[in-house]
């Protein structure tokens, strides 16, 4: 098989019947890697489907919870979970109805004496939402600067390696309770998101958390989870291959006829319009 080898890690934990093996890929992260594509994908629409890659690699962030099975080991994983799955191997995945993730096919170069290893499995927490953004900004510039992308690619698959991705240091610098909304916030626009619901989860006060907003993003809970709303549903209008009714559905408008009047209101065009004018075509 080409490029790459397995390392075997010894801890094996079993849950629900479920061998999640700690596993690692040998990859050769001396020089940037080369992208074929990436996107935001949505998949659900079967079960189960599987993949295989000739001569690329395969890096998936996860926003729902499934499984992969890989040379006959299942590896279970949610929200927060990041994969690297090798080339010319078949891959079974395993996904729930509504199951969207980021992914990268790539090219690296053959494994050798410097190889880093990196577990075929990682779960970020709190670093997940950066990793995230950083996802996005990858993608966003693939088609105008692919070796750009493919840095940047490579600076992400370096850190699963060498160390703990980093979380953002402007996080770290907010009030606890403006981190933990923030999280429920980004991991759940598709929801119908209540600031009184936000509030009670978060055991505080809505005049609490809206001063909070209004202290530090000088708006408040509402006007910011719209915000934020409308900020997604435009990055993936313009970046990702996904129905005009999934993103709508995706960000927290399941009125299509709202989302195309929020749309025109922030972007000067329609959905289809503004999706027309970028020309991307994404798949995974």
């Amino acid at each position: 098989m080409t490029g790459f080898l397995f390392g075997r890690v010894r801890n094996l934990v079993v849950k629900n019947r479920m061998a999640h093996f700690t596993d690692a890929l040998l990859i050769n992260l001396e020089q940037p890697l080369k992208i074929v594509q990436c996107g935001l994908a949505l998949h659900g629409g079967r079960s189960e489907e599987t993949f295989l890659l000739r001569g690329l690699w395969a890096m998936h962030a996860y926003r729902y919870r499934g499984a992969l099975e890989l040379h006959g080991r299942v590896f279970p994983f949610r929200k927060g979970f990041v994969s690297l799955v090798p080339p010319d191997v078949p891959v079974l995945w395993k996904f729930p109805s509504h199951a969207p993730h980021y992914y990268a096919h790539f090219a690296a170069a053959e494994p050798g004496k410097k190889s880093d290893s990196v577990p075929v499995m990682s779960e970020l927490g709190e670093a997940f939402d950066l990793f995230c953004e950083r996802f996005e900004g990858m993608i966003a510039c693939w088609q105008t600067d692919p070796f750009r992308a493919g840095v940047k690619l490579w600076d992400m698959a370096l850190d699963l390696a060498r160390d703990r991705p980093r979380d953002s240091k402007m996080a770290n610098e907010l009030h606890p309770n403006l981190q933990i909304a923030l999280s429920i916030i980004r991991n759940g626009l598709h929801e119908n998101l209540k600031v009184a619901g936000l509030a009670k989860q978060m055991g505080v006060s809505q005049g609490h958390l809206n001063a909070l907003f209004k202290k530090t993003f000088l708006t408040t809970v509402h006007e910011f989870i719209h915000r934020h709303r409308i900020e997604r549903a435009l990055h993936l209008l313009r970046h990702s291959s996904l129905s005009i009714k999934s993103i709508a559905i995706d960000t927290g408008f399941p009125d299509l006829q709202h989302f195309n009047k929020v749309v025109r209101a922030a972007a000067g065009q329609s959905p289809r319009g503004l999706r027309t004018s970028k020309g991307t075509s994404m798949h995974s």
